[in-house]
């Protein structure tokens, strides 16, 4: 009966165009499983299990996970523990993987960090923020001491529900505690800030670091001003810049290729232009994404005779420039009514491949 219905599961998923093209097909199939390993005097066979597998990648944790649902006898040490619920949180089973608790004290064991760890990060995927609260809580009531990633968890998950300033709280309470933050954790962070408008307490985090003797990495500096631009904060990520500069140190390429980035993004094609002209001026290249961003821009604003001084000065640097930008540079050329030079763009790029259809079609 078991294969009958495997076939007719099959055939129709074969007609159906395959599980993995259903919305949420791996989540429900995997739900399905669980609720089915669970029934009096049914068991799985290895063409359901193969089926439940493929919709997953990767699958090493997921195999494990489900011999130990089919056979709970398993479930003989924390690790175990760890691995169920960590399977119920790909399940989307907040519940289930809670309820894991009750069952490992049951068992004789006794939950650790790493459990809780497991389940904050199942509720907070989950945005479940006052179950996360009060499992934050009650380890803190069974005298668990938090680790690195129980505050990292608690500020992703207040920053991501657009709680700035409980993230912040979150964050302090992680420097209190000795933990320096990750840059995912500071970038979710910035993040919360800038959508909540609160830029001018930039600094004050910035304090908050120094305070706790965790004074800023290059790295951090980075995600800040990605942070800012990525957020359409430029004029923030500006000030720092200059604040950068007025202590006598020149940006990186990095720096300057995410500002401009940022200004392009923002329409503020003016500022953008001289801070590639700076990068040059310093003996950097833009990167071909920014380049790209830059020219997409200059042309909307028609601005042919920057965009040749700016390639010729780039050229003679050393620049390279990638294929889509010499599709840009056909398409925008033609667009305003330059045939010669988007020809004359055309004859490059054909050397090394073909243009794009719709730079032939705007030469057409």
């Amino acid at each position: 009966a078991i294969d009958t219905c495997t076939d007719e599961y099959s055939s129709g998923m074969d007609a159906c165009g395959g599980a993995s093209e259903l919305p949420d097909a791996p989540v429900w199939a995997l739900r399905i499983y669980i609720w089915a390993a669970r029934q009096p005097g049914y068991r799985h066979n290895a063409i359901i299990r193969s089926l439940v597998l493929e919709l997953w990648e990767p699958r090493d944790l997921l195999l494990p996970f489900l011999h130990v649902v089919e056979n709970p006898s398993l479930l003989n040490s924390p690790e175990k523990f760890t691995l169920l619920i960590q399977g119920y949180g790909l399940a989307r089973m907040p519940d289930m993987a809670m309820s894991t608790l009750t069952r490992m004290t049951a068992s004789g064991f006794h939950p650790d960090v790493t459990h809780f760890n497991a389940l904050l990060f199942v509720l907070v995927h989950e945005n479940r923020l006052p179950t996360m609260r009060e499992l934050f809580k009650h380890m803190l009531e069974r005298g668990i001491i938090p680790n690195a990633s129980t505050y990292a968890l608690r500020v992703r998950a207040y920053a991501a529900s657009g709680q700035f300033e409980e993230a912040h709280k979150a964050f302090r309470q992680m420097l209190k505690a000795g933990f320096r933050p990750d840059l995912k954790t500071f970038g979710y962070l910035i993040d919360s800030m800038c959508k909540a408008k609160r830029t001018r307490l930039l600094y004050v985090i910035l304090v908050d670091l120094h305070e706790h003797r965790c004074s800023p990495s290059v790295s951090i500096y980075h995600e800040l001003l990605e942070g800012l631009c990525r957020n359409e904060c430029v004029k923030d990520a500006e000030k720092v810049v200059k604040l950068i500069r007025e202590r006598g140190i020149n940006p990186s390429s990095f720096v300057c290729n995410v500002l401009a980035k940022g200004q392009c993004r923002e329409g503020k094609i003016q500022c953008a232009l001289t801070q590639v002209h700076d990068m040059i001026k310093h003996g950097f290249l833009p990167n071909p994404n920014v380049f790209d961003l830059l020219l997409i821009n200059l042309f909307k604003h028609g601005r042919i005779g920057n965009i040749c001084k700016l390639l010729s000065k780039l050229v003679d640097r050393g620049f390279v420039p990638p294929i889509s930008s010499y599709n840009i540079l056909i398409y925008g050329m033609c667009k305003c009514e330059e045939i010669d030079k988007a020809f004359e763009s055309w004859g490059i790029l054909v050397r090394f491949c073909l243009p794009s259809v719709k730079a032939y079609r705007a030469l057409i």
